[in-house]
């Protein structure tokens, strides 16, 4: 009733008094969402309360508090104990706006998607009026082929796809091909299409990952889709050009991995190795011979994701340590101004993993109007949220798949293996030792459970 006066006041008195008080009511909802975090079974209650409030502003007109509304809709599609059809209505909304004029809103937008489909995933997938499959693609080909939009607006778009890659796997086969054409297009640019090539390199790693969920999804049909289109040798070497290039003032100790200046976040890491793993196991039938060719190239792939991200772990464990790389990091940067176009200019509960996600929609410092460091901002927004794939020990699958192709096909083994030169060797040997660690830890863990 507060927020409807509020509003009325606006439009009675066409001054911003009005619309400043509306706000506060708005976040003051979002506030009491937060905490009764623990109370899901109140959520339908506020919803049925709310549903008015959103319906109306999820608007073009209502701009002045659509943040404060899409933190609402996340809230309510995250905490509800299920998503509710009167909930699920608001999604066609979403893709409208996206489509027609909410684009510097993606970001935002993409934090009740996520929860769409991932806590509703068969009602994603199933539904066909309205056809929300259908509604995304047309979102992901604007973000992604529209020449006009920037790519600081176009970043939520790759992982868009990872999320729906990774929920619905094995359910979206008709539409993987044009996932996946759709970050090969625009990572390697179509002037006969009118899409721009990437420019900054982070938006290159997420277009990356995008190939990467798509070997997790189905390894044998990616490879058969990038061959068909004659993508296979870029996509491989730009994707490990990215991965082995550092910063130009990075230190590397004797025996440590050389510090990255791509693939950040432990989450791309883990995605990446996996899918690399997931091709490294497929059959040489199912591999043109050109890919054949390089299966060396993609086990050090792997182990070099894997070596990664077991750092990134350690630096999360020892905040010490974090802060010394830190501090070198600002001296890279330091170092790194001035390069071409190439490169970046710049819970314990699960209420603070929904706090995580929905601080990007109050930091509205990360609207960009040029072309400067977003790239890093925009990296480290979610490192805390679930995703699908934390049930999923990367360390193990390195292992099973190893030990896999060494007990049924020798020949594969070795030529994997046997030009491995001392540091490549320690480094597998490392990943194979800490993955019967984790393994044991499994093992610890699930004899505990059973007492």
């Amino acid at each position: 009733q507060a927020f409807w006066k509020c509003l009325g006041d606006e439009e009675d008195d066409d001054d911003d008094a009005g619309a400043l008080a509306a706000v506060g009511c708005l976040r003051a909802i979002s506030t009491i969402m937060e905490s009764v975090s623990t109370l899901p079974h109140m959520y339908p209650q506020i919803e049925m309360m709310c549903m008015p409030i959103m319906v109306k502003m999820l608007s073009a007109d209502e701009q002045d508090v659509y943040e404060e509304v899409l933190e609402m809709v996340s809230y309510l599609t995250y905490y509800s104990p299920s998503i509710s059809m009167e909930m699920w209505q608001l999604f066609p909304i979403l893709c409208q706006a996206l489509r027609e004029w909410a684009i510097d809103y993606f970001e935002n937008i993409l934090i009740p998607l996520d929860n769409y489909i991932s806590r509703g995933t068969q009602v994603f997938l199933q539904s066909k009026d309205p056809n929300y499959l259908a509604m995304t693609l047309e979102v992901l080909k604007l973000a992604l082929h529209d020449e006009k939009i920037h790519e600081s607006d176009a970043m939520p778009a790759p992982k868009l796809i990872g999320t729906v890659l990774q929920h619905c796997r094995g359910q979206v086969d008709e539409y993987l091909e044009q996932y996946i054409m759709l970050a090969v297009q625009r990572l390697h640019g179509d002037p006969s299409a009118n899409v721009p090539a990437a420019d900054k390199e982070t938006f290159k790693c997420l277009l990356v990952t995008v190939i990467a969920n798509a070997l997790f999804y189905n390894a044998a049909a990616t490879v058969q889709i990038l061959h068909k289109h004659g993508m296979l040798q870029p996509i491989f070497t730009q994707w490990f050009g990215l991965l082995y290039k550092t910063p130009k003032k990075a230190a590397v100790d004797a025996g440590a991995p050389a510090k990255r200046k791509n693939f950040p976040k432990p989450g791309d890491k883990k995605i990446c190795a996996l899918g690399l793993l997931h091709l490294l196991a497929l059959p040489a039938e199912a591999m043109p011979l050109e890919l054949q060719a390089g299966m060396k190239e993609v086990l050090l792939g792997a182990t070099t994701f894997l070596a990664d991200m077991k750092v990134a772990e350690d630096e999360a464990a020892n905040p010490d340590l974090a802060e010394d790389d830190e501090d070198e990091d600002d001296d890279d940067l330091d170092a790194d101004e001035g390069e071409d176009d190439d490169d970046d200019e710049g819970d314990e509960q699960a209420s603070g993993r929904m706090a995580n996600q929905v601080s990007s929609i109050r930091a509205r410092d990360l609207r960009f109007d040029d072309d400067s460091d977003f790239d890093d901002d925009w990296y480290d927004e979610d490192e805390d949220v679930e995703t699908v794939l934390d049930p999923i020990n990367a360390y193990i699958v390195f292992s099973d798949t190893l030990q896999s192709i060494s007990a049924n096909d020798p020949n594969k083994f070795k030529a994997l293996t046997e030009t491995l030169d001392f540091q490549q060797q320690s480094m597998l040997h490392n990943i194979m030792q800490l993955a019967e660690q984790e393994r044991a830890k499994a093992a610890t863990a699930a004899a505990a459970g059973a007492t």
